[in-house]
This record gives structure tokens, C-alpha cells and sequence, in this order.
């Protein structure tokens, strides 16, 4: 799951500027897009907060990937129009939502990890989870990397993405329930 959301990123990143050409924005709009749209990252420290008080962690893997994957899913329905335009305005809250939702995953799935994983492994865990990320970040970059020319191909390739990472999200919460409520055995 955190191999989709993180490879979502990368690929969105690599394509973020072939979408904003396709928009016609001008270079000082897409900083300010771009700038805004980090506003969220400094925020960071609540989300882990809210993450931490209210630790049911199935339920923000289910909302973050379902919000992620609709924010992807309306920017492909956009570019399917031969014109397609979208006002600024419209791109920050998309590029806002995107930035929150992924930092609230980011809180959740770390602590997921930390809570699901022996202490005694947890350092060879945390690695492994990097090492599968920094995959994720090449095989999303070489794909993006071929579709970049076709703004279209991507969004639906980061569209489909995060549809895989919240089929994960399902998987995750239904075993969860399974297993006794095992994500949430730190809750107080």
C-alpha cells in the first residue's frame, strides 16, 4: 500500500509540469501551486496528532487512498476533453487535498508499521519498507517517464495506482477485523 502511495507520488511529480502545460499555465502559476500546496507539509506534526489520538488506523488507510484515488480518477475525467482547462483556484484545493491526505497516510501507515512489527526487527522492517519504496519510486518514474507525452495515459496510470493502494486499504481493514483488531492494540 505505501509502495502505491508513495509511487503515486513520484510519477505525479514527474508529470506534475506536462499537467500543468496542459492547463496553460504559466510558469508563475504552477509556482504558486506548487508553493501552496507545501503550506500543507508544515501542518505535519497535527496530522501525526490526530493520527495518534484517534489511532484507528484502517479507517485512514480507507479514507486517504479513497480521497487520493477520486483526486486522481477527476483529473483524468478532465484531461479526456480535447481543451481541457481547470481555473487555478481549482488546482490548489485539488493539490492541497492530494498533499493533506498523503501526509495523514504517511502518519498512519509509519506508526502502522511500528505497532504491527516486533521491536526486535523493527530496524530490518524499517529498511525492508524503504528498500520496497525506493522500488516503487523507479518502476513509477520509468513508467511515468514513457507516458509523460500523453497526459492522459498517466493520470489514468496514477489513477489506477491509487486504486490499487485502496484495494490494499480494503484488504488491510477486513484482515485487521480478522485479526482481532491487531492495528490498533496500542489505542488507550
Amino acid at each position: 500500500m505505501g509502495f502505491f502511495t508513495d509511487g503515486i507520488t513520484v510519477s505525479f511529480k514527474n508529470t506534475e509540469s506536462a499537467i500543468y502545460n496542459g492547463f496553460n499555465y504559466t510558469r508563475t502559476t504552477t509556482n504558486m501551486i506548487s508553493t501552496a500546496s507545501k503550506v500543507v507539509l508544515v501542518f505535519t506534526p497535527f496530522y501525526s496528532l490526530l493520527v495518534d489520538l484517534f489511532t484507528y488506523r484502517q479507517y485512514f488507510f480507507l479514507i486517504t487512498t479513497a480521497v487520493q484515488t477520486l483526486l486522481f480518477f477527476i483529473l483524468y475525467l478532465i484531461t479526456l476533453k480535447k481543451d481541457y482547462t481547470l481555473p487555478v483556484w481549482a488546482m490548489i484545493t485539488i493539490m492541497l487535498t492530494y498533499k493533506l491526505f498523503t501526509t495523514v497516510f504517511l502518519a498512519a501507515f509509519y506508526s502502522y508499521l511500528a505497532v504491527t512489527i516486533p521491536k526486535s526487527i523493527r530496524g530490518i522492517a524499517f529498511g525492508f519498507n524503504n528498500s520496497v519504496l525506493s522500488v516503487s519510486y523507479y518502476i513509477g518514474s520509468e513508467i511515468i517517464s514513457r507516458l509523460v507525452s500523453d497526459t492522459r495515459k498517466a493520470m489514468l496510470f496514477s489513477t489506477i495506482m491509487a486504486l490499487v493502494g485502496f484495494g490494499i486499504s480494503v484488504l488491510i481493514w477486513i484482515l485487521n477485523a480478522r485479526l482481532n483488531d491487531t492495528l490498533n492494540k496500542d489505542r488507550i
